[in-house]
């Protein structure tokens, strides 16, 4: 559809830690947040297993900056 969408792949570890978290919250709200400031807020729409996310609706050239940011 021509929409910014960011994918992530995460370590063993850190996926654990993100499945449990997405499992306790779905439907919730969840901030990513960079150097202590807020850069996007998403929405839970179902537990992330396996490490492998999807950021999308990103407005504002959010995408960009949160790659960015990972990428430095």
């Amino acid at each position: 559809r021509g929409t910014p969408r960011l994918q992530i792949q995460l370590d063993e570890e850190s996926a654990k830690q993100l499945e449990v978290f997405t499992r306790q919250n779905l439907d919730a709200s969840a901030a990513v947040i960079i150097g202590g400031k807020v850069i996007s807020i998403h929405t839970i729409r179902a537990p992330v297993t396996g490490g492998k996310l999807q950021i999308t609706r990103c407005t504002d050239r959010v995408c960009e900056v949160i790659y960015s940011n990972l990428t430095k």
